[in-house]
């Protein structure tokens, strides 16, 4: 084999499985220098109580709701766009769930 010529290496990650997983409800992308910062994060419905006036009282009074952020990555063109294709064809039901280097 030509030493210069390059062969497919498959990737594994180690550890995924002692990842905690998190429910992410709230998604931001940024431009950011050469590339892209996804900030992922959750937002939970404020709990409103009481009858139908006091619940209408209460959101009355809510101007925002506080969201955890879950995680902020940095991703370059090339990889949103494989990832916007890896979303796509999952949603299509066409693609494996996996995405290569």
């Amino acid at each position: 084999m030509d030493e210069n010529a390059s062969r497919p290496v498959s990737v594994r990650l180690v550890g995924v499985e002692d990842l905690p997983i998190l429910l992410a409800n709230q998604f931001i992308l940024q431009v950011h220098d050469d590339g892209y910062l996804l900030i992922c994060g959750q937002v939970a419905p404020p709990l409103v109580l009481g009858g139908k006036e006091e619940q209408r009282h209460q959101l009355e009074q809510i101007f925002e709701v506080p969201g955890k952020p879950l995680v902020r990555l940095a991703l370059t063109r090339q990889r949103l766009v494989q990832l916007g294709q890896l979303i796509g064809g999952v949603l299509q039901g066409s693609e494996q769930p996996e995405i290569g280097s």
